[in-house]
């Protein structure tokens, strides 16, 4: 259910087969968030991964750790408007709420989420791959990890660091 390989979000705790931190969902749940607010957010997430996260929850909240869909395609109506060129390619991060796809695409930007591309769970290195070839600026909480990617980088179209998670 919950497993740490160094080379997916430093060896943090995840959700087996995902990029989903253990402890983002603890501290979710910490803050009120409902399982069906979660689920909705995470689409890798079961209703029997939650488990991992109250046992996590209750040692980040013991070590004093934790505070006590897709959007509609705007690719189609921009190529069709030409404006294109205006419009930000984001990837968001699976350890990220699926809400900031909505937000994005709201705001006119292309975007899609690691999950929605069958790539949960992947490793760093082979989003950076992903996010280059395919000219995305990506979207993460996983600062330490995906600045030193990036410093390798001869360019790149950016990376966004969101800290905390949390439901926009």
């Amino acid at each position: 259910m919950v497993e740490s390989d160094q080379e997916i979000m430093r060896g943090v705790p995840v959700y087996k087969g995902t990029r989903i931190l253990v402890h983002t969902i603890a501290d979710m749940l910490s803050q009120g968030a409902t399982v069906a607010e979660i689920l909705e957010g995470y689409p890798a997430l079961t209703r029997e991964s939650r488990v991992g996260a109250d046992v996590c929850q209750g040692h980040f909240l013991a070590e004093g750790v934790l505070s006590s869909g897709r959007g509609p395609s705007v690719r189609r109506d921009a190529i069709a408007n030409g404006a294109l060129a205006k419009l930000r390619k984001f990837l968001i991060d699976e350890c990220l709420h699926t809400s900031l796809v909505t937000l994005a695409h709201e705001a006119g930007h292309l975007c899609d989420q690691v999950n929605f591309l069958g790539l949960g769970g992947h490793k760093d290195w082979q989003l950076t791959t992903r996010i280059r070839n395919e000219d995305y600026t990506f979207v993460t909480n996983n600062r330490t990890d995906f600045t030193s990617l990036y410093a390798r980088e001869r360019l790149h179209s950016g990376l966004v660091i969101i800290l905390p998670n949390v439901i926009p």
